[in-house]
C-alpha cells in the first residue's frame, strides 16, 4: 500500500525517466508476496481444519460403535440418535472455534505490531534548518571533516570512521584509493 502511495507521488519523475514498466513489475512482485502470505496463512488454516474434522470423525465413529455395542435395552435408541447427533453437531462447533480463535490471534499480533511500530523512535529530518550550510558551500573545492564517526543504528558500534581534515577535489576524483586508505572500518 506504501508503495503504491509514493508511486502515485513520483508519478511525474517516474515517467519523466521512463520506469513505468519497472515500478509496475516491482508493485506485481510486492502484490505476489502479500497475496502468498495469505494464501499461507489460508493453507495452514485449512490443514487445521482437516485434522481436526478427521479427529472428530474419529471420535463419532468411536462412539457409534461403542452406542452399537451396548446391550439392547441398556440405552434408549433416541438417547443414542441424539448423542450421534449432537456428536456431528460438535465437529462443526469445533472448527468454527478454532477458526474464531485463529483470527483473534492474528488481529492481536496485528494489533501488537502496530504498537511496536508507534514505538520506534522518529527518524530525524533530512535537513535541518538551523544547521544548514551557507548557498554557496564548498566555496573554496575542500571540505573540511573532523573526526566523522558513523553508525547504523544508534544501539551499536561505529560502522566506519574517517580520520582526515581537508578533502581537496582535485585530490578526491584522481586518487584511486581515497577510501581505502582513509576509511577504518570496526
Amino acid at each position: 500500500m506504501n508503495f503504491a502511495a509514493e508511486t502515485s507521488l513520483g508519478l511525474v519523475t517516474i515517467r519523466a525517466f521512463n520506469m513505468a514498466d519497472r515500478f509496475f513489475k516491482n508493485y506485481l512482485k510486492l502484490e505476489d508476496t502479500d497475496a502468498a502470505l495469505f494464501f499461507y496463512s489460508n493453507a495452514a488454516m485449512e490443514w487445521l481444519v482437516l485434522r481436526i474434522e478427521a479427529l472428530q470423525n474419529l471420535t463419532a465413529i468411536t462412539a457409534a460403535l461403542l452406542l452399537v455395542l451396548v446391550p439392547q435395552g441398556y440405552v434408549s435408541p433416541g438417547l443414542v440418535g441424539l448423542s450421534l447427533s449432537y456428536t456431528f453437531t460438535l465437529t462443526g462447533t469445533q472448527i468454527f472455534f478454532t477458526r474464531w480463535y485463529c483470527n483473534l490471534l492474528n488481529y492481536i499480533i496485528s494489533v501488537e505490531r502496530i504498537k511496536q511500530f508507534i514505538q520506534l523512535p522518529k527518524e530525524p529530518p533530512v535537513i535541518v534548518e538551523d544547521n544548514r550550510p551557507p548557498s554557496s558551500w564548498p566555496s573554496k573545492g575542500r571540505i573540511d571533516l573532523q573526526a566523522l564517526e558513523v553508525k547504523l543504528h544508534p544501539c551499536i558500534s561505529l560502522t566506519f570512521s574517517l580520520y582526515f581534515s581537508t578533502v581537496n577535489w582535485i585530490d578526491l576524483f584522481m586518487s584511486d584509493s581515497f577510501f581505502s586508505t582513509l576509511i577504518d572500518f570496526r
